[in-house]
């Protein structure tokens, strides 16, 4: 007489098997303030000494970068660029500022800066950091 196999379940199992499933289904994301991939923010960032109003010297950095939404001010994207200056951000299309971190993560000031961000478009932007002297 065959008989239907018993099958015990751990709860840790059944955990794993649930996160995964929300996942799958997009519990995982970031909500409905998910970001688009086909736009964003690309470009480098720089670190500008100007000594005495001298020939500034320029070079690829790496800082913290706020990105906040014009209309309400709240944060999108807080980063960091990588040591070559280098960054690539998904941003959903809008009007955004940029801002510099807080002053132990950045190397200088940066101006705010407003952009706005096209649908299916990554826009290319230098941001350059000067010195607090310059």
């Amino acid at each position: 007489m065959w008989r239907k196999p018993t099958v015990i379940v751990g709860a840790t199992t059944l955990v794993l098997v649930m996160a995964l499933g929300a996942y799958a289904l997009g519990a995982g994301r970031d909500g409905p303030d998910q970001q688009d991939p086909q736009s964003g923010i690309r470009g480098i960032v720089e670190f500008g000494a100007c000594p005495n109003f001298n020939p500034c010297v320029v070079k690829p950095t790496s800082a913290t970068l706020i990105v906040r939404r014009d209309s309400d001010s709240t944060i999108a994207r807080k980063f960091r660029s990588l040591s070559d200056g280098s960054f690539r951000i998904p941003l959903d299309p809008g009007r955004y500022r940029i801002e510099g971190g807080p002053g132990e993560e950045t190397p200088g000031q940066l101006a705010q800066r407003h952009i706005v961000v096209p649908r299916n478009r990554y826009i290319e932007l230098r941001l350059v950091f000067t010195s607090p002297e310059a």
